[in-house]
């Protein structure tokens, strides 16, 4: 049953399962020109009412939003840092990696107190070293997916295959795709 909070929010807590739940805030927020007063009583409000919510909850916030950056830093308060699987194509503990990456920032170190040439070519070539070995480390990891997908078709796995062709056909900013996809004009082979 709907729970009304105040005049500009309302509840309402649903059974997902057993032990699951769903909470619904219906909230219609004070516009930019209410007083600044107004808005502070809203946002203390809100944040009363989602530190009262279970964090087990599902949550879903719907409403009217004309502050969005304040929600959104509430929100993110209460509800912590979303988080995101980013996928390397290399493991950044690698020491052959980290050697080429220490041996980058020497030089260019080197670079900023001399200025010679000497310096300036040997940053170059180090700057070339660790590109090469990054772009074979991306090359290996491209060649490896396929095998991990065929495998996991093979074995039925459907959660690791379907997870493994997000990794390999999504990048991790939204509304962008692969630059492999990209390649191919937007045709996947």
């Amino acid at each position: 049953m709907p729970r009304p909070v105040s005049d500009r929010f309302m509840t309402m807590r649903l059974p997902l399962s057993k032990a699951n739940f769903a909470t619904i805030i219906s909230v219609y927020a004070p516009t930019l020109t209410n007083p600044d007063d107004n808005k502070e009583a809203f946002y203390n409000q809100l944040a009363s009412v989602l530190s009262g919510i279970p964090r087990t909850d599902k949550l879903l916030l719907i409403g009217d939003f004309n502050a969005r950056q304040v929600v959104h830093n509430t929100a993110k308060t209460y509800l912590g840092k979303p988080h995101r699987k980013h996928q390397d194509w290399f493991d950044p503990k690698d020491q052959e990696l980290q050697t080429l990456m220490s041996r980058r920032d020497q030089a260019n170190q080197r670079v900023l107190q001399t200025r010679s040439t000497r310096s300036t070519a040997a940053y170059q070539d180090a700057c070339r070293l660790l590109q090469n070995r990054t772009r074979a480390l991306k090359s290996d990891w491209w060649e490896r997916k396929p095998v991990e997908l065929q495998r996991a078709a093979d074995r039925n796995n459907m959660k690791g295959f379907y997870n493994g062709l997000k990794e390999s056909m999504v990048t991790h900013e939204e509304g962008t795709c692969s630059p492999e996809i990209n390649r191919w004009n937007g045709d996947l082979l």
